[in-house]
């Protein structure tokens, strides 16, 4: 998923837990003067941190190429900000929305899990903006990461059967045979 899918996908699940509509919903900050409110703002604050680790899958060769899929989850924070007065109200009702199948639903669709969602922060007072009511929650976005690709060069398979003896020392000899066969 690139950043770009992300942010459609939070924008997806935001609108749908807050209320808004999506054309009052901004993927990037906003360069010129600000529409009119309500609005809202998703920032990528994280983005892109593996959760443990990748599973690389080999599969047959084709065309000379072996197909190679690498699968893992990966997780990213977001930054929500709404311009509103009732920023607050509307936040705390995305909070709450994190326990609501429909919200959840309309995430899943999009192929993430909102796996938290922080509490409000009044960004009004912490900046000193009498003028522009604003809060702002944090949104911990989960997805599966999955790649496929049949570009690596399948290498040569060798069939090998041992013939001799192999002596560590402590245990008794071990009798193999040794016998190279390409495929």
């Amino acid at each position: 998923m690139t950043k770009s899918e992300l942010k459609q996908a939070i924008r997806a699940w935001f609108v749908a837990a807050a209320g808004m509509t999506a054309d009052k919903v901004y993927l990037d900050k906003i360069q010129g003067p600000k529409p009119d409110r309500p609005f809202a703002v998703i920032s990528i604050t994280t983005p892109t941190i593996r959760i443990g680790h990748d599973e690389r899958l080999t599969g047959p060769a084709v065309g000379g190429a072996a197909t190679v899929q690498l699968t893992g989850h990966r997780r990213a924070t977001a930054s929500l900000q709404v311009f509103s007065d009732e920023a607050e109200d509307t936040l705390e009702a995305v909070r709450q929305s994190q326990y609501l199948r429909t919200a959840n639903a309309i995430a899943q669709a999009n192929d993430i899990v909102i796996q938290e969602v922080t509490d409000t922060r009044d960004l009004t007072g912490i900046l000193d903006t009498g003028w522009e009511k604003r809060a702002a929650v944090d949104v911990r976005v989960g997805w599966k990461y999955t790649v496929v690709s049949a570009t690596e060069a399948g290498g040569t398979i060798e069939r090998v059967i041992g013939n001799g003896q192999v002596d560590d020392g402590d245990r008794p000899p071990l009798d193999a045979e040794l016998d190279e066969e390409e495929t």
